[in-house]
């Protein structure tokens, strides 16, 4: 079995690569924040990570506005417990000037009640927005999303290859600046604010006078890490989301200071640093939480699983990837389009985790405004004893976890982890079955093609797909030789 350090060193290798409250205390005093927008112009003529695609034709538009004001940074006043159950003080405040993405629908009518609230994921050097980019079934069921500039990496970009706002476009973004990333997790709940539905009465509203009935939290990746710990030491105080959906999760936070995960000083991602450290999340918090995650994170958030209960669930996706290929393809197209750096890869799992997460996001708001909880779903099996591992069906897939069609009915081993742990695990594999085999399965492209509909019609009656994807599931079994 891994020791504790091995572990903490390959899960920041990989983090790199991608119920009531017993008392609350005393709350702050609210910082004022201003909004300013909708901001156009500069080099580009577009904000960082806007839709690749055409936002019109799902009824939605797409606007960039500034927020500021003072934030202020949290001292831990008891121990970073691994139960997750903390208590922090205010301390120093500083200034700070970010900027939101937001997504809405052009027409109230459309808009069902709920705001998403990303915190961007930074990980690569440049912002990435995930929810409503690789998969669209959320632009149908009318959410408003906002995506956050919270952190340093995002305005400034790594060290030695700067890719951060301020320097894609200084035109547009150079009055943007942040204190610190230790300021980050007040300036997120002041994000919240400012789109929530007690948000101050403005001539500037970036949800265009949309009537706001709950707000939701969401990041993945080292964006779910900061949104553990912000779950865990401020939803306590600020109380600003509803509801909360970290995606592809590790099961670790972060701290409270300054300490930022630059690929280009390896010393940032050395365990050394104690960036990331494997936490619970609370377990009397008093809004719902659905995780969603891939296979990738199966062994590795061992030591932080928790139970379902009457406010949490945990999903995770059989034979998905931390960064499969669907989501290398989005990657590539905002890579193509804004000059960023990257290599362009076509390698990793086929199967992509995000449509899950999609259906999630729908039960998670249902479940926030006093409907019904979600289904619990089955975990992934994993083997006992010192060296766990992820237990297999005759064709390498995964058992248990959420079964999508691609492993209900396999034409390939789509693995969420590799045989040796690399940066490319992220990926996961994909290795088509061999031709016999599949001629044994489906003896007909026919008989491929209604399994492949009653495992998407399975599928959405266990809530782990949206209506719409359903059709994309049998259309493109039409397309699939066997």
């Amino acid at each position: 079995m891994l020791s504790r350090r091995e572990i903490l060193t390959q899960l920041t290798a990989g983090v790199a690569g991608s119920m009531l409250l017993p008392s609350l205390p005393v709350l702050a005093a609210e910082p004022v924040s201003s909004i300013t927008g909708p901001i156009t112009g500069g080099r580009r003529g577009h904000p960082f990570s806007a839709f690749v695609d055409d936002l019109d034709t799902y009824g939605y538009v797409e606007e960039e506005y500034f927020l500021e004001g003072d934030a202020v940074q949290y001292r831990p006043t008891t121990d970073l417990s691994k139960d997750g159950k903390w208590d922090v003080e205010p301390g120093d405040k500083a200034r700070y000037k970010t900027r939101l993405l937001v997504r809405r629908p052009k027409d109230p009518a459309k808009f069902n009640g709920t705001v998403v609230v990303e915190w961007l994921n930074v990980t690569v050097g440049w912002e990435i927005a995930l929810l409503g980019s690789v998969s669209r079934d959320l632009y149908r069921d009318g959410f408003a999303f906002v995506m956050v500039s919270c952190q340093q990496i995002g305005l400034n970009g790594f060290a030695l290859a700067p890719q951060g706002l301020k320097r894609w476009d200084p035109d547009r973004y150079g009055t943007l600046s942040t204190p610190g990333d230790s300021y980050s997790f007040d300036m997120f709940s002041q994000a919240g604010r400012a789109v929530g539905p007690t948000r101050p009465s403005s001539s500037v509203d970036p949800l265009g006078g949309l009537e706001v009935k709950q707000v939701i939290a969401t990041g993945a990746s080292q964006s779910a890490g900061r949104l553990r710990t912000y779950m865990n030491a401020i939803h306590p105080r600020d109380q600003v989301f509803d509801a909360y959906m970290p995606m592809i999760d590790f099961g670790v936070r972060v701290s409270f200071d300054d300490k930022v995960l630059d690929l280009t000083v390896p010393s940032s991602s050395s365990p050394d640093t104690g960036f990331f450290q494997p936490t619970c999340i609370r377990d009397d918090l008093d809004v719902p939480t659905i995780v969603v995650n891939s296979e990738t994170e199966t062994l590795f958030s061992l030591a932080t699983k928790q139970p379902d209960t009457e406010k949490f669930r945990f999903w995770e996706v059989a034979g998905a990837s931390h960064a499969p290929q669907p989501n290398s393809k989005y990657m590539e197209s905002l890579r193509r389009r804004d000059g960023l750096m990257g290599a362009s890869l076509s390698i990793g799992s086929k199967i992509t985790w995000q449509p899950t997460a999609d259906a999630a996001l729908v039960a998670l708001a249902r479940w926030a405004a006093g409907g019904t909880a979600p289904a619990e779903q089955a975990r992934i099996e994993v083997t006992e004893g010192t060296n766990p591992q992820v237990v297999r069906d005759e064709h390498g897939n995964a058992r248990g976890g959420v079964r999508l069609p691609e492993v209900e009915v396999p034409i390939a081993c789509n693995k969420g982890e590799t045989a040796a742990f690399s940066l490319a695990s992220l990926y996961g594999t994909s290795k088509p079955l061999p031709s016999e085999v599949l001629k044994q399965l489906y003896p007909t492209p026919e008989v491929y093609q209604q399994k492949v509909s009653e495992a998407a019609e399975a599928a959405l009656k266990a809530g782990v797909i949206r209506p719409g994807r359903v059709d994309e599931y049998v259309e493109q079994a039409k397309h699939v030789q066997v």
